[in-house]
């Protein structure tokens, strides 16, 4: 497996595949960015509070103590994600779960709208955090606002499928993000788009299918993304700017991008 690496890298084949939902997702230009931190101020010049310093980053501080616990590393399976969320304070929230996961870590941004979980606009794009072996994606607005979406690695042109849905209130089950997937008995939503489906042979009721690379021109920078968050006013947004919030207010996050050489869908 190709592991997600700093600034000016990329996922390579194995990372690329885990593409989620049944649309497609953009390759973004990995590069240099930088956190933004310099003083804000509004129209008349008067300083603001970061988002990095806000009530939302305070109330997700019991969720970011979890990125600390030895025995919780960056989920690089579905069963892994799903044994981070069982570790959180219930309800969980997907704040709440991007808030708990270990920096630094890299994603790609996306403004596509063709896919099971579309980006509802350039302020709420759809995004992949990255790892090994495990793509998450989340978007922080529209329909798609409460799915967390897996795709995990199992060949360079393959992966397994998964879903759960937020607020979590119970224990998530081993089972959970599989069957959130199915269409019918034999098929997933996901295989509808991402052809030669077929039963994971050892994941019980869990699908793999194939992948594709999306199309460029629906790409969205990292340094793009920050600037959203950084303008996010919680009166206006809340449920946005706690995501973004969770994105970006406990430590070093990214520019990922996916192998150039993988297809494109069409």
């Amino acid at each position: 497996m190709v592991a997600t690496r700093s600034r000016g890298a990329y996922l390579g084949p194995l990372a690329w595949l885990a593409l989620l939902g049944c649309g497609s997702e953009p390759s973004l230009h990995a590069g240099a960015d930088k956190r933004m931190d310099e003083p804000m101020v509004d129209a008349g010049g008067a300083a603001r509070v970061s988002p990095h310093d806000s009530p939302e980053a305070a109330a997700l501080q019991p969720c970011a103590d979890l990125a600390d616990d030895p025995s919780h590393p960056f989920p690089m399976t579905i069963q892994a994600a799903v044994d981070r969320i069982n570790a959180l304070p219930r309800p969980v929230s997907i704040p709440c779960f991007v808030a708990s996961l270990p920096r630094p870590f890299s994603i790609v941004a996306t403004v596509n709208v063709t896919s099971a979980q579309p980006a509802d606009g350039p302020d709420a794009p759809r995004l992949f955090i990255m790892s090994e072996g495990l793509v998450m994606s989340i978007v922080p607005g529209g329909m798609g606002r409460m799915l967390l979406e897996f795709g995990e690695v199992v060949t360079p042109d393959r992966s397994l499928k998964g879903e759960v849905k937020f607020p979590v209130e119970e224990a998530v089950s081993d089972s959970d993000p599989y069957t959130r997937v199915l269409y019918d008995a034999n098929r997933t939503n996901c295989g509808l788009c991402h052809r030669e489906e077929w039963p994971h042979p050892e994941v019980a009721g869990g699908y793999e299918s194939l992948a594709f690379r999306p199309p460029l021109d629906t790409e969205m920078p990292l340094s793009d993304v920050r600037a959203v968050h950084e303008r996010c006013d919680p009166l206006v947004s809340p449920y946005r700017c706690e995501m973004l919030t969770a994105l970006f207010a406990f430590g070093p996050v990214e520019q990922g991008a996916f192998a150039p050489e993988v297809p494109l869908f069409y």
